[in-house]
């Protein structure tokens, strides 16, 4: 029995040789380079130059006609020369060889999102947030973490085996230089751009297919957003030498007279300033702006004086008040602190975290100042509590129902589940871990909620039957 088996290994290892081992297909070589308005992602100080850097990650596809061939392979950029760089695959489970793609046409975007190996050849989901950061006055690096790339259709060179792919940024840059008009003591803590039509999105689609220069049909826009809030990590001092910020917007026409600008003050105080003409946003574009600003503008809502923000963490201790909802998530691997947004929206608002917002606090755990675009009026009714928030124009209900995707913020409170009984009335009781918030209409509770398979790109407000956490609320409180 020995011997047959010894004889049968030597058999198949004289075949082998013979034959030769069967080598794994070659790869597929992909660069990409072009001019300084073509390729992503690192701005230079003066937003002439769009450059790779290192990290960047690209969504591949490969199409032949009708069928696909690759859907959604990573790639990160390498070997990286200013505007130019090598594309290599994140994982060799998810490598194009070259032999099995010859005939094909390439797909591809920045930043790479999804599921690798999943998805519609068609879209992939991107978003432009309606809130960004930037970490000082005149920095430019929070720039490329919020723009979207989009390659024109290429194919690979025969003899070489390569592909080279030519990005454009789809979306446009704003620059304003913040300047006083006369001495003041300001320090600036965030700006809110207003507009009557929207100028980012939290949820929505990239069409994959297409010219990339028709930059204004790219996106496929869910909750689009006509608020955009930019945080400081570093508060600037509001002179009349000036300070710059930036922005990402997405491609659009603002008519004139519809765009504002609203600056917080790190003690509360607030100022809205129109910003004169029409503004045509457009791809690939870089808008600058010079923007004076009246010290003596600034006001705080309800009277003078500075603000901080009052630490409630029991349901009995809640009153009528301007307030910033913060929930304290605990599930599985995944923590942390975030705020709920009062941006209109008709399912599943988008939690910010404390730490991305760069906020402050004092020993007693009190918030110094509240971010735009998170304050909350919550007003005692003989039902239970209403939580409203107004840009300005018009008044928002915080609304739920008795399903997942049940959260709304709207004018009525009502949301996405069209036959189903939206609640504007919420009900507040103490809970292990913080405040917890339900509506008459349901046993589920308010919170944020994670789909554990894909992580925070999937992390959004729902309710939920089961406790991940709990609220803490900071009353708006005048300070002496």
């Amino acid at each position: 029995m020995k011997k047959s088996l010894l004889l049968v290994m030597i058999l198949c290892l004289a075949a082998s040789c013979e034959r030769g081992f069967v080598p794994a297909e070659e790869p597929l070589r992909f660069t990409a380079a072009g001019s300084a308005g073509d390729v992503r992602v690192a701005f230079s100080d003066d937003l002439s130059a769009l450059n790779w850097a290192s990290g960047d990650r690209i969504g591949i596809y490969a199409v032949k006609g009708s069928e696909t061939v690759g859907v959604n392979y990573p790639y990160a950029a390498t070997e990286i020369t200013g505007a130019s760089a090598t594309l290599s695959a994140v994982s060799s489970q998810w490598q194009y060889g070259r032999a099995s793609v010859s005939g094909c046409t390439f797909q591809a975007y920045v930043p790479f999102s999804g599921t690798a190996g999943e998805g519609n050849r068609f879209v992939v989901p991107v978003s432009v947030p309606s809130l960004q950061q930037q970490a000082a006055a005149g920095s430019v690096e929070h720039l490329s973490s919020y723009v979207v790339l989009k390659a024109f259709p290429a194919t690979a060179n025969p003899p070489t085996g390569s592909v080279n792919l030519r990005f454009r940024n789809l979306t446009a840059v704003v620059e304003l230089e913040i300047k006083a008009t006369a001495a003041s003591a300001h320090k600036i803590a965030s700006a809110e751009m207003q507009a009557a039509a929207p100028l980012a999105f939290d949820r929505g689609n990239l069409l994959l297919e297409g010219d990339p220069d028709d930059t204004g049909g790219a996106f496929q826009i869910n909750d689009g957003q006509d608020t955009l809030t930019l945080s400081l990590g570093e508060p600037f001092a509001l002179t009349t030498a000036g300070a710059k910020i930036s922005l990402t917007v997405i491609p659009g026409t603002h008519v004139a007279g519809s765009l504002k600008l609203r600056l917080v003050t790190t003690t509360g105080a607030e100022a809205t300033i129109a910003i004169p003409g029409a503004v045509n946003f457009v791809g690939n574009g870089i808008y600058r702006k010079t923007i004076s600003v009246d010290p003596a503008s600034f006001s705080t809502s309800g009277g003078g004086g500075s603000y901080i923000w009052k630490k409630v963490t029991s349901a009995a201790e809640v009153t009528t008040g301007q307030y910033v909802v913060r929930y304290d998530f605990h599930y599985g691997d995944y923590s942390g602190n975030f705020l709920l947004p009062c941006t209109p929206v008709d399912r599943n608002p988008i939690p910010a975290s404390v730490a991305d917002l760069n906020l402050s606090f004092n020993t007693a755990g009190d918030l110094l100042a509240a971010p735009a675009g998170y304050l909350w009026d919550i007003a005692k009714s003989t039902d239970g509590w209403t939580f409203s928030c107004t840009d300005g124009t018009a008044t928002y209900l915080l609304g739920g129902c008795d399903q997942a995707q049940g959260i709304a913020i709207s004018t009525d409170g009502k949301g996405y589940y069209t036959a189903k009984d939206y609640s504007t009335c919420w009900t507040l009781t103490d809970g292990a871990s913080g405040i917890v918030m339900t509506v008459p209409v349901s046993e589920r509770k308010a919170m944020p909620w994670i789909d554990s398979a894909n992580g925070l790109d999937h992390f959004e407000w729902r309710m939920t039957k089961s406790d991940t956490g709990g609220y803490i609320f900071y009353k708006k409180t005048a300070v002496e």
